[in-house]
C-alpha cells in the first residue's frame, strides 16, 4: 500500500507538469489499489491518508477532464478522509484535508455555477485557517489566504477578497515562492482594480 501511495503522488507530480490526463489516470488507480490495502477497519488512519492522496488525484483529474464526475469523487475523498481526521488529534493534517476539500468545493461551484459550492469552498478555507497559521505554517497560511481570497473574489466579496491577497503578500516574497507571490499580487491587483471600477460607478 505505500508503494502504491507513493507511486500515486509521484505519478500526480509528474502528470501536473503535462498537459494530457495518463498519468493522472494513473495516479488514480494507484490510490485506489492502496485505498482497497488499508481497510478502515483495520487501520483508520492510513485510510483517511490514502482517501486525501486519492482525492488529491482526483481533483487534478477532474480539472483536465469536462463534466462533474472526478470532481465529485475528489469532493467525496475529502469528505471520507474527515471522518477518521479530526482536528483535535491531527491538527494540520485536518486543515490540509480542508484546504482539499474547499479546492473541490471551488473548482465544482466555478464548472456548474452554483454559488452555494463557492461558498462551501469559502466555508472549508475556513475551516483550514483555524490551524494553517501565520507563525506555525506561514507559507501554507498565505497559499491559504490566496485560494481564499480567488474563492471570495468570485461570490463578488471584494473587500473581503483583498484583505485575504493582502494578508498573504504579508508573507510571500519572490524569493520564497516567485510564483505564489507573482499569483497573489494580480490577484490584489484585479481586485483592487474591480473595486475601483465599482466605486466610480456607485450613484
Amino acid at each position: 500500500a505505500t508503494a502504491q501511495n507513493n507511486l500515486g503522488t509521484a505519478l500526480v507530480r509528474l502528470g501536473e507538469r503535462e498537459t494530457g490526463t495518463k498519468r493522472l489516470e494513473l495516479a488514480v488507480a494507484a490510490h485506489f489499489e492502496a485505498l482497497e490495502e488499508r481497510p478502515r477497519g483495520k487501520v483508520p488512519l492510513d485510510w483517511a491518508i490514502s482517501q486525501i492522496n486519492l482525492g488529491t488525484s482526483l481533483l487534478a483529474l477532474g480539472q483536465r477532464e469536462p463534466g462533474t464526475k472526478r470532481l465529485e469523487e475528489a469532493l467525496a475523498a475529502s469528505q471520507e478522509a474527515l471522518k477518521e481526521i479530526t482536528q483535535v488529534d491531527a491538527p494540520l493534517l485536518w486543515a490540509g484535508t480542508q484546504s482539499n476539500l474547499g479546492n473541490a468545493f471551488f473548482t465544482l461551484g466555478k464548472r456548474e455555477g452554483r454559488t452555494e459550492r463557492l461558498e462551501s469552498g469559502v466555508a472549508a478555507y475556513g475551516e483550514a485557517l483555524e490551524e494553517y497559521t501565520r507563525e506555525s505554517v506561514p507559507l501554507e497560511w498565505a497559499r491559504t489566504q490566496n485560494n481564499l481570497g480567488i474563492a471570495l473574489e468570485t461570490i463578488g466579496r471584494l473587500e473581503q477578497a483583498a484583505e485575504s491577497f493582502r494578508f498573504a503578500l504579508q508573507v510571500l516574497t519572490p524569493e520564497n515562492h516567485f510564483l505564489l507571490f507573482t499569483a497573489a499580487t494580480n490577484n490584489l491587483s484585479r481586485v483592487r482594480e474591480r473595486l475601483r471600477a465599482a466605486r466610480q460607478q456607485a450613484p
